[in-house]
């Protein structure tokens, strides 16, 4: 193999590891600073303005690659132990609460190994072309140009799905790092350049044959503004569509990153204006039909569910989703430097000037975005300022008049604009999760015939709400967030009953009202129940937007924002419980999982440990936990809630969310009256209990266990800041959800009979304990296939067993029973009609089965132990009995060892 192909190999690994710094800093500095716009700005801004002035001192470093290639391996590991030591330091709360310091902090971490990282292709393209002649014009650079992207390709996805999963970040990083090490030495012993080889420029700082021709330095700074507003756009309508989770990021990444080896064969073929054109056109196409493709995506992942397709399916499906909306343009946007230096050299001085200007436009766009476009404009307003740019950017570079020669393709580019202009819906747009077909538009609210009221943007996230009317005539109001929107803030003026009690429960466990803390607002509806209940009350929201909407949710969050005693603070949880310790008598975590990336650093034991540090004695920790996610997800959340607290109390609050009470000492719920409950408050929670019963019976009911954590297996299983495994696993479709059904129906045993009105009997509870005991015998009945349901019923003599009493069945007979309905899986109808009849038959099977006898015993013994106390309070007793059985004999899937 010639010198140069290795050379070529070298630009791949290093392609491979240059691009994972900024992803890879930008998780690890948010971990310790948060997520704010101060701090994601400071991040990238800097990151793409180092790279670009890298870019630019290229010429004047050529003969040093070998060093340069070594500094950045060495300053990432010095960075990464750097931050490593600054989170156990107190310096961090000092730093953390002054954004300034933040800014420079994080811009000074960046910079250095921004700035190498820009000096590697222009280099790497330099000595190629030395290598090869300088016949081979700028061919050295679209080779270096194309390899080096494609290492970066590779190297993002074995990153993302690999390296953090199974190693975590910081390995990671010290990984990458040790690869850059690598790469330098490589050069470093086979490809050291002689002050003889690099030669000196001449005083004009350009090659010779280089300088006479006039550079588009104003064409590549205007494309690279609105490729970079068009990326960040793309990212944004990524997240709305498939959730903002890590692999989404990745994947648009390595997308936009593999336009540039495409580009690099598309530029060979098109002038600028042409490349401009057809990204045009693409765009058009693309956000005009956009409103509809999220329901053909979310079509795609129902029928991978239901053919039982594995995570890796539902990735394929994501990569083809992508690339049918992102992969013209990002192409085009590729071939713009290939086609700006086609008349150039590959020296470092011409090819570093490019990208200086493309990589300076970059940071441009990127500031441009965050900080006016998404706050003034709507969503086609960005996408039409973006083509704008792209066309201004041609025009500079070709001129006026060979710009305008191109008339097919500035006429479809006109339509395609005209198009998108003209057909965009931002209803649909921001709504195509909302189920559309289950609610109609409100005309007496709805502006324009719209089914939002309002939108709000700031940075790079948006929040909004929707006015509808449901398919009975009642009225509602929701919060949507990035697409998607949240449970119903209210229903006819009746407010989201869970949303309350999680305010009130905790309350009622809190051994003070004196101040508290909530993380997360939303509606605003839990923060402003506490904040009535306290005396004090931090409410903390990391989005602007949301805490713009406040005001529209005031009748149902209890004029949180005109309260007296409630501070709003926009700030990341993590950054705002810096250095309070024993502050708080209460802190409520209202965000319900981990399964998106800024939403997964408030559930991992770092977190967990420095909210525990800022409670009070006796002090609460109280936080949502989704039941939708797996089993091993749920272990992991409940693993680093287990390493950080010796008490945790389960509360239902909805069929897919429980939240858990934690504290160093065992949690109590106190009486209702030492609330003081605002009339208001209290009006909405009576709603609660049916036929007017007792609210403070019905909270209590709500309590599951005061002991959830022997009720969770413990496998060692746990999230942290380095290996978030709760993330990553959450979205595994192979790991089965046994834990939310089991749950849900412990929860539906031990709660109120909604529809008598009145607590459970013992009778109407072993009927639904042993539902569940027997639930694989039941669930059989739906894969059977002949004969009738008549003809099952008399094998099974179901009317007999109807007829005897509940407790009366001896062991020997509970087995032949038993033994008879298992043959069901061998029988089943096969019509419509007899399928009906069937699922009816399983329904009377569920709720009609005796009581098993282990259950029986251990409750029978129970009662009869304690023989002074009331019936009600042995009714309660009993339930609890049944209860914690059932969770004893609970055993989920075990998970994987590794977080893949």
């Amino acid at each position: 193999m010639t010198r140069a192909r290795w050379l070529a190999l070298l630009s791949v690994a290093s392609g491979a590891f240059g691009i994972n710094y900024e992803v890879l800093f930008y998780r690890l500095i948010t971990s310790s600073f948060g997520d704010m716009l101060h701090v994601q700005a400071a991040i990238l801004a800097t990151f793409l303005t180092g790279i670009a002035l890298g870019s630019r001192l290229s010429g004047r470093l050529r003969r040093f690659l070998w060093l340069i290639e070594m500094s950045v391996g060495v300053a990432a590991a010095l960075i990464g132990w750097a931050l490593e030591a600054l989170d156990r330091s107190p310096w961090l709360a000092t730093i953390g609460h002054r954004p300034l310091a933040t800014v420079l902090l994080c811009s000074a971490l960046v910079a250095l190994p921004a700035i190498l990282v820009g000096l590697s292709v222009p280099i790497f393209s330099d000595m190629l072309a030395t290598l090869r002649g300088p016949a081979t014009g700028t061919a050295s650079f679209r080779w270096i140009y194309a390899l080096y992207n494609l290492g970066a390709v590779a190297s993002v996805l074995v990153v993302e799905y690999w390296a953090v999963r199974d190693l975590g970040h910081r390995a990671t990083l010290h990984l990458v790092a040790a690869g850059n090490i690598t790469v330098g030495l490589c050069l470093l012993l086979f490809f050291r350049i002689g002050r003889a080889d690099a030669g000196r420029p001449p005083a004009s700082g350009e090659p010779a044959g280089d300088s006479a021709l006039r550079f588009p330095s104003a064409a590549v700074f205007l494309i690279g503004i609105g490729s970079s507003l068009f990326q960040l756009i793309f990212v944004r309508a990524c997240f709305e569509v498939m959730e903002p989770k890590r692999e989404v990021f990745a994947l648009t990444l390595a997308l936009v990153l593999l336009g540039f080896p495409l580009g690099t064969w598309l530029g060979r073929r098109l002038r600028l204006a042409g490349a401009i054109h057809l990204a045009t056109i693409a765009i058009g196409l693309a956000f005009l039909v956009f409103s509809w493709l999220p329901s053909v995506y979310d079509a795609g992942l129902r029928l991978l569910a239901e053919a039982g397709a594995s995570g890796v399916g539902r990735t394929l499906w994501a990569v083809l989703f992508l690339l049918i909306l992102g992969l013209v343009p990002f192409t085009c946007f590729g071939a713009v430097l290939p086609i700006v230096l086609r008349p150039f050299s590959s020296e470092a001085w011409t090819v570093g000037r490019a990208m200086f200007w493309a990589g300076s436009g970059n940071a441009v766009g990127f500031l441009l975005y965050v900080l006016v476009a998404n706050r003034l404009l709507a969503e086609a307003g960005q996408l039409l300022l973006a083509i704008a740019l792209l066309q201004a950017g041609a025009v500079a570079g070709e001129g006026w008049r060979r710009f305008a020669h191109d008339r097919l393709g500035g006429v479809l580019a006109l339509a395609a604009v005209a198009a998108l202009a003209l057909g965009f819906s931002a209803e649909r747009y921001f709504l195509h999760h909302f189920p559309m077909r289950e609610y109609q538009l409100d005309p007496e609210v709805a502006r324009n015939g719209s089914l939002w009221l309002r939108v709000a943007r700031w940075g790079g996230d948006n929040a909004g709400i929707i006015l509808f009317r449901d398919m009975e005539g009642r009225k509602g109001k929701r919060l949507f967030y990035r697409g998607r929107t949240s449970l119903d803030a209210s229903i006819d003026g009746a407010i989201a009953p869970t949303e309350v009690i999680s305010g009130v429960i905790p309350a009622l466990a809190a051994p003070r009202l004196e101040r508290a803390c909530v993380l997360g607002i939303g509606t605003g509806i839990t923060a402003g129940t506490v904040a009535r209940l306290f005396e004090r009350t931090e409410a903390v929201e990391i989005n602007a937007a949301v805490i713009e909407l406040l005001p529209e949710f005031s009748a149902e969050n209890f004029d949180l924002h005109r309260n007296p005693n409630a501070r709003v603070v926009l700030d990341d949880a993590r950054t705002f419980l810096l250095g309070k310790e024993g502050v708080y008598d209460l802190v409520v975590n209202s965000v319900s999982e981990p399964t998106i990336e800024t939403a997964a650093k408030v559930f991992t034991t770092e977190f967990f440990l420095r909210a525990k540090r800022s409670l009070r004695p006796g002090g609460v920790f109280a936080t949502w936990i989704g039941l939708k996610m797996n089993d091993a997800a749920v272990e992991a959340v409940v693993g680093s809630l287990r390493r950080s607290f010796r008490h945790a109390s389960a509360v239902f609050l909805a069929q897919g969310y429980l939240m858990l009470l934690c504290s160093d000492v065992p949690v109590r719920i106190g009486a209702l009256d030492r609330l003081r409950l605002p009339p208001a408050m209290e009006k909405e929670l009576l709603r609660l209990p049916a036929d007017g019963r007792d609210l403070e019976e019905y909270l209590h009911s709500l309590v599951l266990t005061h002991d959830f954590f022997s009720m969770v297996p413990d496998r060692g299983l746990h999230n942290s800041d380095d290996r978030p495994a709760g993330e990553y696993l959450a979205g595994d479709p192979s790991i089965p959800r046994t834990f939310h059904r089991f749950v849900v129906e412990r929860a539906e045993l031990l709660r109120f009979d909604a529809v008598r009105g009145r607590a459970l009997s013992e009778d109407e509870l072993s009927r639904r304990c042993l539902r569940y005991t027997a639930e694989p015998l039941i669930e059989a009945c739906h894969s059977v296939v002949r004969p009738s349901v008549e003809q099952v019923r008399a094998f099974l003599d179901l009317p007999s067993l109807w007829q005897r009493p509940l407790n009366s069945y001896s062991t020997e007979e509970l087995h032949r029973w038993r033994e008879r309905l298992s043959l069901l899986a061998e029988v089943a109808p096969t019509d419509e009609e007899g399928r009906k009849a069937w699922a009816a038959l399983t329904v009377e099977l569920a709720t009609r089965l005796p009581l098993d006898a282990a259950l029986q015993a251990e409750a029978a013994a129970a009662l009869g132990a304690d023989p002074g106390r009331s019936a009600e309070a042995e009714r309660y007793r009993y339930r609890a009995l049944v209860l914690d059985s059932a969770f004893r004999r609970f055993q989920p899937v075990p998970a994987p060892d590794a977080t893949r």
